[in-house]
């Protein structure tokens, strides 16, 4: 893998979540912590579901060439409207859901986490990422996310650090569009 490879790797882990360690720093204000075996069944799960939503990009990109010039653009696109959804919601409160129970209750936390991946995954395996190192540095991201989201929150209460989770996210994968289209 060359250094643009894995910086596009690493951008991509880092949009893919920002909303986890946004979650986790939330729980970690409220005293939440999460085990090992919840942070193994969240990345697992998201990074399963990266994994087939890159594949399944790059087997669209590697079938039709529309679809590889696609790829990057959606990723702006996506990048975009992530910015007006953020600038949408400007002024409204979110609560957060609470850390989850014991290792089922993980699941839907989970599943709902790797929904905001798959269409991330799909247009950036069509704009060329590998899914078997993005994916891997997906999980190594999601679990740091989730373990630095906790500590930190549980030092940082009432800060306030998540208003700029979704215009982080958002600017992240404009630059990854924009990386991937040169």
């Amino acid at each position: 893998m060359d250094w643009t490879s894995a910086a596009a790797a690493l951008i991509f882990g880092a949009a893919a979540n920002l909303d986890t360690f946004i979650l986790a720093l939330a729980w970690g204000t409220r005293g939440g912590r999460l085990s090992p075996g919840q942070g193994a069944v969240i990345g697992g799960v998201t990074t399963a579901v990266t994994w087939c939503a890159l594949a399944l990009g790059r087997v669209a990109a590697a079938l039709t060439a529309a679809a590889a010039v696609l790829g990057p653009v959606l990723l702006v696109v996506l990048g975009f409207w992530t910015l007006l959804d953020w600038l949408r919601r400007l002024g409204q409160t979110e609560t957060p859901p609470p850390p989850p129970a014991g290792l089922r209750g993980c699941l839907p936390l989970a599943a709902a986490l790797a929904v905001n991946n798959a269409g991330m995954g799909m247009a950036a395996g069509a704009a060329g990422l590998s899914p078997l190192w993005a994916s891997a540095i997906n999980l190594g991201v999601t679990l740091l996310a989730l373990l630095a989201g906790c500590s930190l929150g549980r030092r940082a209460a009432g800060h306030g650090w998540h208003r700029w989770a979704l215009p982080l996210s958002g600017a992240l994968l404009v630059v990854l569009g924009a990386l991937e289209m040169l």
